[in-house]
């Protein structure tokens, strides 16, 4: 007969003589209600298939045993995945957020251009502000030697 150990902290190992149960396992409500038959009467219907109340309790005990080992499995790869799950979106929120980062940064780097573009056309626009009063002031002068 094949045991099957689980890692899970709530059982115990098994044995092969007597099956251990932790107390803190929840138990069905219908556990040990449906009793009223009588071991010997069991074993007599049972007898007529050729099957004894000990096997069908041993086989009913390994295939319950097996049920949990299975479970156990699948809720250890459920969590595998959810954990796997958490990292993507970790890294995937940690990508996003990069990206934002260096698209703000683009965005920094171009307003400082504009900026330095704006103060270069501004010093253009005062030193043709200039030019300009200096012609004025020529054609003032030229236009006042003139009249003279």
């Amino acid at each position: 007969m094949s045991l099957y150990r689980s890692k899970s902290p709530l059982r115990s190992p098994v044995s092969k003589s007597t099956p251990k149960f932790n107390s803190s396992l929840r138990r069905s409500a219908s556990f040990g209600k449906s009793r009223h038959v009588s071991n010997s009467t069991l074993n007599k219907s049972l007898g007529s298939a050729g099957l004894d109340l000990a096997t069908v309790e041993s086989e009913y005990i390994k295939n319950l045993q097996q049920q949990v080992y299975f479970l156990e499995l699948e809720a250890n790869f459920l969590r595998d995945q959810a954990s796997k799950a958490e990292a993507l979106s970790k890294h995937s929120a940690a990508d996003e957020a990069a990206k934002w980062r260096r698209r703000l940064k683009d965005v920094e780097i171009e307003q400082d251009s504009l900026k330095s573009e704006i103060r270069r056309k501004e010093i253009e626009a005062e030193a043709a502000e200039m030019e300009r009063r200096q012609y004025v002031k020529r054609i003032e002068v030229s236009q006042a030697d003139s009249n003279c």
